[in-house]
């Protein structure tokens, strides 16, 4: 079933989270919560011509931003293994990941708010030939994994102005409501680094280190969340 421009090997992954526009090694993460469910459908078949895979599994790995090694690695979960029955050898990938709870936060090819390069999200789908074989193949989507309370997907409070960005020693924050409000930075690794109620505009970040933040501004009950970058 997997032939054509589509495949990635014996392998083809023709939905991803409800989204068709997949390709292999896809540079354009999609933010993730931890705990979230991804559906991920495709196909995998036979090739070379006559050779079937053992086992197919899907897992989160996380790399290192130059690819020198793997720094993280969630629980690998098998989605076909033809000899305890799990799936079938040639066929459909109809299959559910959960996101794990120990996934690190942010991560991708590179993120567009620094230029730079950070670590490596991908979720990866990989077959793997019988064992006296020594082969396998895989698909990789790169994704993020974002704090829930930080995200910046579908905010609520509307009309946030955070200046200047980047930043080096005050951040200007402004509001519509120009109300007291909670401010919360979390850094790259989703530490909470700083949290503050504060009347005023400006805020002092002259005591945090250079890099990313997600910043968290809550105001009358409604929330909101940007990415800063602090330069020193």
């Amino acid at each position: 079933p997997c032939t054509g421009s589509s495949c990635s090997g014996p392998i083809a992954i023709t939905s991803f989270a409800d989204s068709t526009n997949i390709q292999p090694g896809d540079n354009f993460p999609r933010e993730f919560h931890r705990g979230d469910t991804i559906n991920i459908k495709g196909l995998y078949g036979l090739n070379p011509p006559g050779l079937v895979l053992d086992s197919l599994w899907v897992t989160h790995d996380v790399y290192a931003a130059d690819w020198s090694g793997l720094e993280y690695m969630g629980t690998p979960q098998m989605v076909v293994n033809r000899h305890s029955g799990l799936g079938t050898v040639d066929g459909n990938i109809d299959f559910n990941y959960i996101i794990p709870e120990d996934a690190p936060f942010f991560g991708a090819f590179h993120d567009s708010t620094s230029g730079g390069p950070v670590a490596n999200h991908i979720i990866q789908v990989r077959g793997f030939y019988p064992p006296d074989l020594g082969l396998d193949v895989f698909w990789n989507i790169f994704i993020k994994v974002v704090p829930k309370e930080t995200s910046i997907q579908r905010p609520e409070l509307q009309g946030l102005e955070i200046f200047p960005n980047p930043a080096t020693s005050f951040i200007t924050i402004q509001t519509p409501g120009n109300q007291e409000k909670r401010v919360q930075l979390f850094d790259a690794t989703g530490k909470l680094v700083l949290d503050k109620r504060m009347s005023s505009e400006l805020l002092d970040i002259s005591g945090l280190h250079a890099g990313l933040y997600i910043i968290r501004v809550e105001e009358d009950g409604k929330v909101a969340g940007k990415k800063i970058i602090i330069n020193r």
